[in-house]
């Protein structure tokens, strides 16, 4: 014998209700003030979402409105006018359907302070069961922290004064490796990016959020001079071009917005998030990291009429600027081989030195020192120091090497035919530098002479030095 159950899924509706001041006096110039005042027009927008798996019908509506000048809420005193859910008819809404409803409230001409309430409840019935769904709308702002002083509801308030055209801005580095859009790793993408410190190739994102904290809609909302530079260096001539998935738009693209719009639109108490990339270059880790810098936001209010090259500007004052810093670690590797050159060890015969110098450092290293000389001019010279004893200790060479075709009058060294062989980076031969993970060949030879060769030895060491990037002052 058998008992039966029977089972309902718990289904739900979302209300959420927005607001749009349409300002009636903007194309007064003269008296134009750009905040809500008497004669205003505020349009409540009213979305009902069923975000269960079973449709819902019956659905009914009540708004709750407080006036200027009141304490209480008034039930029903704004009429809702359905526009559409998409297919249903009105009442019923399919899984995942949303409802939409407007309702329209001018500012009498007496009112000059104060402000006003207004929150929908919906009920509806489900699974066999009659009004057992509920909900009262959000306002539609993450960001407002509910301060109204309500503790049940989620009232949208306007204000006398209230800004009209208005909007905020933050920016942020991203944790790469938590990146939300697009996701990791694309097809072109190495997954093996994100790992530790920054290095050559990894992508480097920010995120801008644009918050409208005005009282009207806002549309045509675009980024410019989003400027990226390096840390160290913010000339021109080190600005970078952003990447987005590694296209190259100049400007962050829009990823998200908290209520769904899309398109550079943004209702009010809506926030939007943009997101910008770049490939980390040699250059960028040479120069400290990246510097992005947002000067302005321009937008236009989504209710007024504007000329094709009209906007409103939002200038973030001397930048909102975030500095993205990487880790420097110079590290050079040498390694010394000698090789009797000409067969024997005796008197004449010539010892070579082959040096292997490797960069296992993250940044760029140079290799040479600006020398004055006792004319006043300067040369650039490898930062080679060597120090050659014979078995007596007697010092045969103690200081830099230099090439052969920088040697002036006045220079003299028992070390001959130092020279530069080959590098894995094309820049070490004429700027005398090494990029991390290269390696550079270097040559020099000593003729053992007769002093040296009753020494029974000869001992050699040689310094390279080497020296990361230098932060400007």
């Amino acid at each position: 014998m058998g008992n039966a159950f029977a089972f309902f899924e718990q289904g739900s509706i979302e209300v959420t209700s927005f607001t749009n001041v349409i300002d009636n006096d903007h194309s007064d110039d003269s008296g134009y003030t750009g905040l809500v005042t008497d004669g205003d027009r505020i349009e409540y927008t009213v979305q009902v979402t069923n975000v269960s798996n079973s449709p819902i019908s019956n659905l009914a509506l009540t708004t709750y409105f407080q006036d200027f000048g009141e304490t209480s809420y008034t039930e029903d005193d704004i009429t809702l006018l359905f526009e559409d859910t998409g297919g249903s008819d009105e009442g019923t809404l399919s899984a995942g359907e949303t409802a939409k409803y407007t309702a329209f409230y001018t500012i009498d001409s007496s009112v000059t302070s104060g402000h006003v309430k207004f929150y929908v409840k919906a009920v509806a019935d489900s699974q066999g069961q009659i009004e057992n769904e509920l909900d009262y709308s959000s306002n539609g702002d993450n960001k407002d922290g509910n301060t109204d002083g309500e503790t049940l509801f989620d009232p949208n308030v306007t204000s006398i004064g209230d800004i009209i055209t208005s909007l905020a801005v933050t920016k942020i580095a991203d944790v790469p490796s938590e990146r939300l859009g697009p996701t990791f790793p694309q097809p072109n993408e190495n997954p093996d990016w994100f790992q530790g410190e920054p290095v050559v190739g990894e992508i480097w994102s920010w995120t801008v959020e644009i918050y409208n904290n005005g009282s009207t809609n806002l549309t045509d909302i675009s980024i410019q001079n989003d400027i990226i530079t390096s840390i160290y260096n913010t000339s021109s001539t080190l600005k970078k071009k952003i990447e987005n998935a590694n296209s190259t738009p100049e400007v962050p693209v829009h990823m998200i917005s908290d209520q769904g719009s899309e398109g550079g639109y943004l209702k009010v108490g809506e926030t939007a998030s943009y997101t910008a990339y770049i490939i980390v270059d040699q250059e960028i880790m040479d120069n400290g990291g990246i510097k992005n810098c947002l000067e302005d936001i321009w937008a236009r209010n989504a209710n007024k009429t504007y000329g094709q090259d009209e906007y409103e500007k939002f200038n973030t004052g001397s930048g909102l600027c975030v500095d993205s810093q990487v880790t420097e670690n110079p590290d050079l590797k040498v390694t010394k081989k000698a090789n009797l050159f000409s067969g024997g060890n005796g008197i004449g015969d010539i010892v070579e030195y082959t040096l292997d110098v490797e960069n296992i450092g993250n940044v760029t290293l140079s290799l040479k020192i600006e020398e004055q000389l006792t004319d006043g001019s300067t040369r650039s010279v490898w930062n080679f120091k060597d120090t050659l004893k014979d078995g007596f200790s007697n010092i045969i060479h103690d200081g830099i090497i230099y090439e052969n075709d920088v040697l002036t009058n006045n220079d003299s060294q028992d070390i001959y035919d130092f020279s530069f062989i080959q590098s894995q980076d094309p820049n070490t031969e004429n700027d005398r530098t090494l990029a991390p993970g290269k390696r550079a060949i270097f040559k020099l030879k000593y003729q053992i002479t007769e002093l040296a060769a009753s020494s029974g030895l000869i001992s050699n060491q040689i310094e390279v030095i080497a020296n990361g990037p230098v932060k400007p002052d």
